[in-house]
């Protein structure tokens, strides 16, 4: 059995659970009964989502939708096209001003006592301020959108993450989460998953308080979970994400860094 550890960033993430002790509906007869039930429902850890937010995918666009803090909504109109988008951004600022300049002030006064990169500019970047991204496929015109975690996962050494959709959740998403599994020893980066939209022509919630993904251990399976709130994180997990990503000016060149130091490695 191992632990998994989770180093919250954004300090209004909700904090992952161990799946076994979320409470779902579910048949009744599966939780008497079907242990093979039980047993995928009760894997790992379900995470969610840093905020809550709306889409609505058609032919035509996808649409995005938040609440912001002065109870008004505030929209996008996302064209779906032959060309290929990665920078369709939901900000932490777009929801609430008041809360992003809270973090950014917490943000930029740890980042200040470090080392950075003379082309970034501490007190004008906006350090985790994206929730959520949107990509557009050029091929296919498919949509996917890739929603942050809000922190920093990390496994006992030569372990790895396997993300997936929680299973035996029972409710209509609307999205699937896409599988992924990670060598938390080696990737340093922003954590996030990624979800393609299910419904079309329907408004789909994303809930902040509904498991978004459930996380298992491979090999070993997660046997424990330990949270660390923002106030408590160190200076080096804080650190880790932005070395590892901003401040590395090869970080978006092909096949992408993490793919990279895998290949390098074998």
């Amino acid at each position: 059995m191992t632990s998994l550890r989770f180093h919250q960033i954004y300090p209004h993430q909700k904090m992952p659970v161990l799946a076994k002790d979320f409470q779902v509906v579910a048949p009744k007869r599966a939780e008497l009964f079907c242990h093979p039930f039980k047993e995928a429902k009760n894997a790992g850890c379900y995470f969610f989502s840093p905020i809550d937010f709306e889409f609505k995918l058609s032919e035509q666009q996808l649409q995005l939708r938040v609440k912001k803090d002065d109870g008004n909504f505030k929209l996008w109109d996302i064209s779906i096209t032959d060309e290929s988008s990665n920078n369709n951004f939901i900000l932490l600022s777009d929801i609430s001003e008041q809360k992003s300049n809270a973090c950014l002030s917490q943000y930029r006064q740890r980042i200040a006592k470090e080392k950075v990169p003379d082309f970034i500019n501490v007190d004008s970047f906006g350090f985790y301020e994206v929730m959520v991204n949107v990509f557009l496929e050029k091929d296919s015109q498919q949509v996917f959108l890739q929603i942050w975690l809000g922190g920093v996962l990390e496994t006992e050494q030569s372990e790895s993450i396997f993300i997936k959709h929680p299973s035996n959740v029972l409710s209509d998403s609307g999205f699937i989460c896409l599988d992924g599994i990670i060598d938390s020893s080696k990737w340093k980066g922003w954590m996030a998953v990624v979800i393609k939209p299910t419904d079309k022509e329907c408004w789909v919630k994303v809930s902040s308080e509904q498991p978004l993904c459930q996380i298992i251990g491979i090999p070993t399976p997660i046997s424990s979970l330990e949270t660390f709130s923002a106030e408590n994180v160190e200076t080096d997990i804080f650190m880790k994400p932005i070395q590892w990503h901003l401040f590395d000016e090869t970080y978006n060149r092909k096949p992408g860094k993490y793919q990279r130091e895998l290949l390098e490695k074998r």
